[in-house]
């Protein structure tokens, strides 16, 4: 009854930086992977002005966007009814290797 019409915000029990857990979701899949790049979100507005890529121009402005974006909410209420989140980055990387198909090219 606790639980009945509320909003949850259900986070996980580890903060990352999205370019580090692309690093580890890469080294996951192919150890020899050393770093991953990164754009400017900047420099992906002017190609995409350049180029008139409408696609890209849609992706930047969504980088753009999360860059600035906070998470909503707070999970302590979440956790308090349901209980705090128990699986690790690492522990879905594995469970989840199954449905990668990766080819070292």
């Amino acid at each position: 009854p606790e639980a009945r019409n509320k909003v949850f915000y259900i986070y996980g029990n580890e903060s990352f930086y999205m370019k580090d857990l692309l690093l580890e979701y890469g080294r996951h899949l192919n150890p020899g992977m050393k770093k991953v790049s990164v754009t400017p979100v900047a420099l992906l507005k002017t190609i995409a002005l350049l180029t008139g890529k409408k696609e890209l121009k849609t992706v930047a402005s969504m980088f753009s966007y999360f860059e600035k974006a906070k998470e909503p909410g707070n999970a302590d209420e979440t956790n308090a009814l349901l209980g705090s989140p128990e699986i690790s980055f690492k522990k879905w990387l594995e469970l989840n290797k199954q449905y990668v198909n990766f080819k070292e090219t």
